[in-house]
């Protein structure tokens, strides 16, 4: 790399030599460069018909890649996972199921916002969901926008302006 940044050094125009050398400090962070051995990627083949089971390794459907999940639990058909890493099981995404006819389902979700604002950082997706007729819907409170409207929510009539 040294021999490209004394190229850079030589252009004439300040403001370019500064814009091609900012690039080349971003590029060398994400880049391996000089002699680099290829990661192993473990070999995964996906089974879309398999039936899912506690404890078992899976990825997601609308997922490329190689990432792998275990699998926690079952309720209700939608499985609990928790990301697979080099024998470490991380918590990735919490779902909070709501039912529009509890009262209180306005406040929980309110609390989940207040939640997100201090531990989001820690999960990959902070989801509510809830079924309406027939169709599954979900917001994220990991969402800045989602996180504000839950936060400004006085009363369960106040709920549905998440789904928005």
């Amino acid at each position: 790399m040294a021999k490209i940044e004394d190229l850079i050094s030589q252009i004439p125009d300040e403001r370019l030599r500064k814009a091609i050398g900012a690039e080349v400090k971003a590029l060398k962070k994400t880049k391996k460069f000089g002699l680099v051995f290829e990661e192993h990627l473990p070999e995964t083949v996906r089974l879309p018909r398999l039936p899912v089971i506690v404890g078992e390794l899976v990825s997601l459907k609308r997922q490329t890649g190689n990432q792998l999940w275990r699998v926690k639990s079952i309720h209700k058909g939608v499985a609990g996972c928790d990301l697979a890493v080099e024998g470490y099981a991380l918590p990735k995404d919490i779902l909070e199921p709501h039912d529009d006819t509890r009262a209180d389902t306005w406040a929980k979700a309110k609390g989940l916002a207040v939640f997100a604002d201090e531990h989001g950082m820690d999960f990959g997706r902070l989801i509510i969901g809830r079924k309406k007729g027939s169709q599954l819907q979900v917001v994220d409170m990991n969402d800045p926008a989602t996180r504000e409207k839950a936060r400004n929510m006085q009363s369960q009539n106040d709920f549905e302006s998440l789904f928005v």
